[in-house]
């Protein structure tokens, strides 16, 4: 997802011209957005990947956007984290009602970091990925892999040390044995491998 800017020129023009033929948008993930609701995987990061999340307040703010937009519309949020730049979601939707919130929520949030950081103009989202959740240890694996995030990126040692995740309501709803079980049963193996890197 954010190889382009690495690849030689030739490469870059072999991917546009393998996007052209297949149909698929030049510089964008590929949504199919006219299926009914499903459990999806949605990941968003700021802009080459800059830290614009840096606060705690910031990540917490687009928290609550979040839930309140994807709880709308019979849309229901079932686990997310946000951290310093990028996030996961996992949401069961309809993949236009997903986009659309998201586009209100990156607009929103956009405007305001760049007037509190006097930077008018800047990028702050790169746009969003979506992954259909296949089967229940599919969206057990995943529900393991966001709230593992904040550990497998280096920014706390336990899942439960980190505020701007839904780990904590897991932890309350289903107990720590529980969810011992569901990390054996479900293990995160490859998710997340070459497009969740920093």
């Amino acid at each position: 997802m954010y190889n382009y800017r690495k690849m030689t020129e030739e490469q870059q023009k072999d991917v546009l011209r393998s996007r052209r033929i297949n149909k698929l948008p030049l510089h964008e993930p590929f949504h199919k957005l006219d299926e009914p609701a499903k459990l999806y995987l949605i990941t968003a990061a700021n802009y080459e990947h800059k830290a614009v999340m840096n606060s705690e307040g910031r990540r917490i703010y687009l928290v609550g956007m979040l839930t309140d937009l994807l709880n709308k519309d019979g849309s229901c949020l079932h686990s997310w984290c946000v951290l310093p730049n990028h996030y996961h979601v996992l949401v069961k939707a309809e993949l236009l009602n997903v986009k659309k919130a998201i586009s209100k929520v990156h607009w929103k949030t956009s405007h305001q970091w760049n007037i509190e950081d006097s930077t008018p103009g800047r990028n702050v989202w790169f746009r969003f990925s979506d992954r259909a959740i296949r089967n229940e240890p599919h969206f057990w694996a995943t529900v393991n892999y966001i709230h593992s995030n904040p550990v497998k990126h280096g920014y706390v040692k336990k899942a439960d040390s980190w505020a701007t995740s839904s780990f904590k309501d897991y932890l309350e709803r289903y107990g720590r044995n529980r969810l011992v079980a569901i990390w054996r049963d479900y293990p995160v193996r490859n998710i997340g491998k070459d497009w969740d890197e920093e």
